[in-house]
């Protein structure tokens, strides 16, 4: 951990992180973005229009895996119309830089299943696949 401003802060490295679907790392990868949401719900009476308690919903986890040029392991869960098959677990070891080599946070992302996928490719050439994922939950987000 480093010190900044007298806080604690983690510092994660993206070129020492890694990625593994249902434990094959992800080759190409270039971002890991993920999204929990609680889905909030207010509580109103009758005859007020006050809200007179709160509660919280299904939680739902998205996210989205840009990877250079393509990844078969993707594809083919992309693929897949089995649900059964076409699920997967994931796991993101996320480390601390290049002075530590020790994982920093470990992320596991179980029953998830590919939402959609797009493909851009830029003025230099290099292809990118986004793949736009939804799972059950997402543990060691502490």
């Amino acid at each position: 951990m480093a010190e900044a401003s007298g806080l604690n802060a983690n510092f994660f490295s993206a070129r020492e992180s890694q990625v593994t679907v249902d434990s094959e790392r992800l080759a190409g990868l270039q971002s890991l973005e993920y999204k929990i949401v609680k889905n909030p719900i207010d509580i109103v009476g009758t005859g007020s229009d006050k809200r007179q308690g709160f509660d919280y919903g299904v939680l739902s986890v998205t996210g989205k895996l840009k990877i250079k040029s393509v990844s078969k392991t993707l594809d083919a869960k992309f693929s897949e119309t089995d649900p059964d098959k076409a699920m997967f677990t994931m796991t993101a070891e996320l480390k601390g830089g290049a002075k530590t080599s020790a994982i920093s946070r470990k992320l596991t992302f179980t029953e998830c299943y590919l939402a959609d996928r797009e493909f851009s490719m830029d003025v230099n050439g290099v292809g990118i696949v986004v793949y736009s994922f939804t799972c059950k939950e997402v543990t060691g987000d502490k």
